[in-house]
């Protein structure tokens, strides 16, 4: 979690933060612009803190967009949803798409499906961590005749993704930084976060 002057950001942490930890004090010094260039870093957690700090210049606490994550921009979709990355709620928004998971549960494929999956779906729900794993520039490369959907808290709310092929943005909108913050400290997810926050979409224009 990075808190701006006007936003809070939120991102995918992959692994322990234990080694950023003796670096807080001097990255607490660094300004969003600094912290946001650690995005192109190959070190997971500061990749992880990169697009933190970039959420937390987009997704400011005055932005108005319209409630909810995003993937019901894909209910009606013409064909299959593949979603990759599970998320609270799927079943009864996507009840029959494909579920892409690195650990898949019986019914889920395993990522190595994304070859056979993506390609003339009927469209596409991929969680955010896609961006800090590096996988999404793969994920749009095959879907790229689909309607995209990127949801989840490391989502950044900027127009300039759908320049991309993404569509829909889903992403968190932080009212309470304070009270999120001390959640996250207790090991909170995902589904907590609406106790301090709104998650809203943006959809392009057409």
């Amino acid at each position: 979690m990075v808190e701006g002057a006007y936003g809070t950001g939120l991102a995918y942490l992959p692994r322990s933060a234990k080694d950023l930890m003796p670096r807080l004090a001097g990255l607490r010094r660094q300004g969003l612009r600094r912290l946001a260039g650690l995005s192109r870093s190959w070190d997971p957690a500061e990749m992880a803190l990169g697009i933190a700090a970039i959420n937390a210049h987009y997704n400011r606490a005055d932005l108005d967009l319209p409630s909810g994550n995003g993937a019901q921009a894909l209910s009606k979709a013409d064909g299959r949803v593949v979603v990759i990355g599970a998320f609270p709620g799927l079943a009864d928004i996507l009840p029959h798409s494909a579920v892409i998971e690195t650990d898949p549960r019986p019914g889920e494929f395993p990522p190595v499906a994304m070859d056979t999956l993506l390609p003339g779906c009927g469209g596409a729900v991929v969680n955010s961590s896609a961006l800090i794993n590096r996988s999404l520039p793969r994920i749009l490369r095959l879907a790229q005749t689909s309607p995209v959907a990127l949801i989840g808290p490391s989502t950044p709310l900027t127009e300039r993704l759908h320049a991309y092929g993404i569509g829909t943005l889903g992403g968190l909108v932080v009212h309470n930084p304070a009270g999120l913050a001390a959640a996250i400290r207790a090991g909170a997810g995902p589904r907590e976060f609406t106790r301090y926050g709104r998650y809203v979409h943006w959809q392009a224009e057409k």
